[in-house]
């Protein structure tokens, strides 16, 4: 099974990657010209950006905002077997998907997404963000990934387990395993922490090899979500 999700997901997401990127249209910003002077002693208002109006949620990415980002740009150590791919299709499918890619969560009421990929032989792992038109779009989207993950919590012998994480406006840490008996693991699974907070949406995940599920796989998605959810202030106001 792990084989498969990796050379899934890696094959969308590579093909996303090789699709030129069409460059966005319309008025570009620029210095206002004839502004009113601020009188002394009275702090100038923010700038609000061009085609913006003040109080209108931020649904952009700017370059290089991902943690990861820089790092997919750069070569990798053995280009026989380690690949990084990107994607900015506003569709593409969250990494964590316990119903399926046809019925993967989050989809509705999106405005952009970034994802990473990097694969080697037997691990994916991948950071997204997605952003929702407004927070009330991003709350759906987390509601709908923690229905999907009861109604899709045990899939023969693979089995989804979520708890919550103090993170953001609010956060879930998840377990996919294989499972050969009731307390017996298989060989292979994913762990992701999703965190949102505002309008914005960051996934953390890893495909692997994984035997019986422990707090320490956590620690690589613990640290980068750590870190994204300070960055996502930009989503909410908050910077």
């Amino acid at each position: 099974m792990i084989r498969t999700i990796l050379a899934t997901t890696a094959a969308a997401a590579v093909a996303v990657a090789a699709t030129p990127a069409t460059a966005a249209t319309g008025p570009s910003a620029g210095p206002l010209s004839g502004a009113a002077a601020v009188p002394y002693g009275v702090a100038a208002a923010p700038a609000v950006p061009y085609g913006v109006s003040a109080g209108a949620p931020v649904t952009t990415i700017p370059k290089d905002f991902l943690l990861l980002e820089r790092k997919s740009r750069k070569p990798v150590k053995y280009p026989d077997e380690q690949r990084w791919a990107r994607s900015s299709r506003t569709g593409e499918p969250l990494l964590l998907k316990p119903c399926g890619e046809r019925n993967a969560p989050g989809a509705a009421g999106r405005a952009a997404a970034r994802s990473l990929y990097f694969t080697e032989p037997t691990v994916l792992q991948g950071e997204q963000l997605v952003v929702y038109r407004n927070e009330g779009a991003a709350r759906a989207a987390m509601d709908d990934l923690r229905a999907k993950l009861r109604s899709c919590s045990k899939r023969g012998s693979y089995h989804f387990t979520a708890s919550r994480l103090r993170l953001g406006d609010e956060a879930v840490r998840v377990v996919g395993q294989t499972w050969r008996g009731r307390n017996k693991p298989g060989v292979g699974g994913e762990r992701h922490i999703v965190v949102r907070r505002g309008s914005a949406i960051a996934v953390y995940g890893m495909y692997a090899e994984y035997g019986r599920p422990g707090d320490a796989e956590f620690r690589w998605h613990q640290r980068l979500a750590s870190r994204m959810a300070r960055k996502l202030c930009r989503y909410d106001g908050g910077c």
